[in-house]
């Protein structure tokens, strides 16, 4: 058995700069990984813009990290310290009624747009671990109902739900959560790091600590098989934000959007 410390939720936007990411990564989940055997875990969730992890994969240097290609949906990154990460593929979607769907652990791509249940049946296609973010004012209303219509119908698939740092610490459970913990499912907690300048240093603050058996020869599966674990017993790695950092960081993202137009 293998302790892993899993962000679930992670982007590489094209204005981070990655030596800076990986290594606030590391130093986030440095004071957890506290046994001999642990792996860091970064699960990409990459929108249709971007995809670094090719690039990665094929040339892109990362200033005092090496890259080696570990399976077709990992690489494994260690840096001139000796530090290891292990960086696996994985993308998001937004469908067509503005729903996000997370793909973990595989390099299929899903177009934006098309209805939810196609999503999702696309998603349990792939063969990732397909997962529901939280997401603030997006499990509300209309929306709200459309993301518990699909988790109670899609749960016994493999799909689960996502927690996330931006989720500010002074909120309550949200009743889907609840529901799945009813379900006896994990609840899986990620970053997801905003296109914002705070971004770039948020990997790795937020995830989730299991133990579970892991083969350095099939490290993408050892991790989707971990992930999807219906009974898996997790620790949370890190915290969410307060709400003056949500609100900071809200703040900046519409800064951010509003220089794009």
């Amino acid at each position: 058995m293998t302790q892993l410390l899993i962000d679930t939720h992670v982007h590489l936007y094209a204005r981070y700069d990655l030596t800076r990411l990986f290594n606030a990564a590391t130093d986030a989940m440095r004071h957890d990984a506290v046994v001999d055997r642990f792996e860091r875990c970064l699960m990409l969730t990459e929108t249709s813009r971007d995809d670094r992890f090719t690039a990665l994969r094929d040339d892109e240097q990362v200033t005092g990290w090496t890259i080696e290609v570990a399976d077709e949906c990992s690489l494994t990154l260690v840096s001139n310290d000796g530090v290891s990460l292990r960086l696996f593929a994985g993308g998001q979607t937004n469908t067509a009624e503005r729903v996000e769907v997370l793909t973990l652990g595989t390099t299929r791509r899903i177009d934006d747009g098309l209805p939810l249940d196609t999503t999702l049946e696309l998603a349990i296609d792939t063969g990732g671990v397909v997962v529901l973010p939280f997401g603030l004012g997006k499990w509300v209303g209309k929306r709200g109902g459309l993301v518990a219509a699909a988790f109670e119908n899609y749960h016994e698939r493999g799909v689960r739900l996502g927690d996330n740092a931006g989720r500010p610490r002074s909120t309550g459970t949200p009743a889907l959560f609840k529901r799945s913990q009813r379900f006896g499912h994990a609840v899986l907690p990620g970053s997801d790091p905003l296109n914002t300048p705070l971004g770039e240093t948020a990997a790795g603050r937020y995830g989730l600590i299991c133990k579970a058996p892991f083969d350095p020869q099939a490290p993408t599966q050892s991790v989707r098989e971990a992930l999807r674990c219906a009974t898996l017993p997790v620790k949370v790695l890190g915290e969410r934000v307060s709400l003056v950092r949500c609100m900071r960081e809200q703040f900046l993202l519409r800064v951010e959007k509003a220089k794009a137009k």
